[in-house]
């Protein structure tokens, strides 16, 4: 019996990737074991529709070729799901699949696609969204501002934009976080982040522990620091030595409450994409083995 197998590919997603991108897959997938369907986006959240359709025609796997938010997009709509999740890495950070040992290389990915295991993983949901390498605010959503408006190549721009929202100025909000584990914190943070995976994206990491498996979120919490001390802890991160970090609380936990002193359009961050909530109040809780991934 055939596998109904359903590409969702973003044609913006990596440079100089896209063009023979089918010929590449094609030659991985023999006609008699699979029934491929290749889909492009051509628009903001059209991946998660595609997926929606991939879902009705009955696939059996889905997977998406881009960058961490088309994955978030199509991963979004498996969750729960019975249906296979694969991916195709073309972007610049790739934090999911770096976890999961994915290959950025097309070819080396698709035959994780065909000889790959099943693992089923867990899922972070904000609110009402789902995210599942991290989320956040504060430092990091202020460089995904700064990203939006650049135009050189994605390291590049990523690295511009660091330095970009590291010296402008800005008004770091207070916040209430509660967990479900009864610790609680009220504090005015650099950042906060509640990662699901041990990647960032571009094999940064602030906590190489963080496990897709384990059931838990990992709480982040960078306080307010002068700059300098901000630069060595930046440093440190980079050098991939960042359990030197000193002020870097971390905190294990199943669910937390966030709730910020700015009521109106808060800015946060999941999987490197950029979100409003209105209230300035977020629920955020893992959703255990909520996902399955040929990996």
């Amino acid at each position: 019996m055939q596998q109904k197998l359903w590409f969702i590919i973003n044609p913006k997603a990596g440079i100089g990737k896209i063009s023979d991108l089918e010929n590449q897959l094609g030659s991985h997938f023999s006609a008699k074991k699979y029934s491929v369907t290749y889909a492009y986006t051509a628009f903001s959240k059209h991946a998660a529709s595609l997926a929606a359709t991939a879902l009705k025609d009955g696939a059996h796997i889905i997977v998406a070729c881009g960058g961490d938010g088309t994955i978030n997009e199509v991963a979004s709509v498996l969750v729960g799901q019975s249906v296979l999740f694969g991916c195709i890495p073309l972007g610049s950070g790739n934090g999911l699949a770096s976890h999961l040992n994915i290959p950025k290389n097309i070819a080396k990915a698709a035959e994780v696609l065909v000889k790959g295991k099943v693992k089923r993983i867990d899922v972070g949901k904000v609110n009402n969204s789902f995210f599942f390498s991290n989320a956040g605010f504060g430092f990091d959503t202020r460089v995904l501002e700064a990203r939006a408006h650049a135009t050189s190549s994605p390291f590049l721009n990523y690295a511009h934009a660091v330095v970009k929202a590291f010296f402008k100025k800005w008004n770091l909000e207070e916040v209430e976080i509660v967990t479900a584990e009864g610790t609680s914190f009220t504090v005015t943070p650099f950042l906060v982040m509640i990662t699901n995976s041990n990647q960032l994206g571009y094999q940064i990491s602030l906590h190489r522990e963080a496990s897709v498996t384990d059931g838990m979120l990992d709480l982040i919490i960078i306080d307010r620091k002068p700059k300098l001390a901000i630069l060595w802890m930046t440093l440190l991160v980079l050098l991939r030595k960042e359990n030197y970090c000193r002020g870097l609380r971390h905190v294990k936990v199943k669910s937390v409450e966030i709730m910020s002193s700015i009521k109106n359009n808060l800015c946060i961050q999941q999987d490197g994409e950029l979100r409003y909530c209105n209230d300035g109040s977020l629920h955020i809780e893992i959703m255990p083995a909520a996902l399955q991934v040929i990996c």
